[in-house]
């Protein structure tokens, strides 16, 4: 099973399940015909590697769209960040670095996961990491282990984060930006253990399928 056929389908079941997002009661509804763009320029190496990166891939989606807000061109755009592609010259370690985008996302309002791979390289298994996402706090564990905003516990292996709820404000995955990001570009992440301590280990790769719902 090739990984692009594979990555097919788990972005047509998102789809499918956020198809239904937008009952009466809910504070959101509907909004189709929104274009899937590949963002992260990548090299032909890389597209030889792994052919879901192939940068003329399109695909239609399905969204939603608060009601209070003035309806105008919304979209969803879906980024791919491996940490392979950082800038080891200046992040040597897994445990923090920073991507960016190939053109910044205007007017974001919400960063939601998608899917994760965390895959070790070495005999010993990992027992996964907390990812810290820029300051996007959506975990929530306890008093103490809250002093850090973290994202996402991410296990090992390939996981999809599947819709929960018909309301993205419900949604466990999704991180609304209040207020929202005029130009959002920049992705810094740190990985720790689970007593809040910078990992140690090297020996894996981490990539994050992210969707950035924006406005304009």
């Amino acid at each position: 099973m090739d990984a692009t056929n594979t990555q097919k389908r788990a972005f047509l079941k998102f789809k499918d399940t956020i198809r239904q997002i937008g009952e009466p009661s809910s504070m959101y509804q509907p909004f189709d015909k929104i274009p899937y763009d590949k963002t992260k320029k990548i090299s032909n190496e890389e597209t030889q590697r792994d052919n879901y990166r192939d940068k003329h891939h399109r695909e239609k989606v399905k969204t939603v769209v608060p009601r209070q807000v003035k309806m105008s061109n919304y979209k969803i755009h879906q980024v791919l960040l491996d940490s392979n592609d950082r800038d080891k010259s200046i992040f040597p370690n897994m445990n923090h670095y920073v991507l960016k985008a190939a053109t910044h996302f205007r007017n974001a309002f919400g960063v939601r996961l998608l899917k994760s791979e965390l895959l070790y390289h070495s005999l010993t298994p990992g027992n996964g990491v907390y990812l810290a996402l820029n300051d996007y706090r959506l975990l929530v564990r306890n008093e103490k282990q809250d002093q850090i905003p973290l994202f996402a516990r991410i296990t090992p292996g390939i996981n999809d984060f599947q819709c929960v709820t018909t309301n993205i404000l419900d949604d466990p995955y999704t991180y609304i930006l209040n207020p929202m990001e005029p130009k959002l570009l920049r992705f810094e992440m740190n990985l720790y253990d689970s007593d809040n301590i910078l990992i140690k280990d090297n020996h894996f790769n981490l990539i994050l399928h992210l969707a950035i719902f924006c406005y304009s």
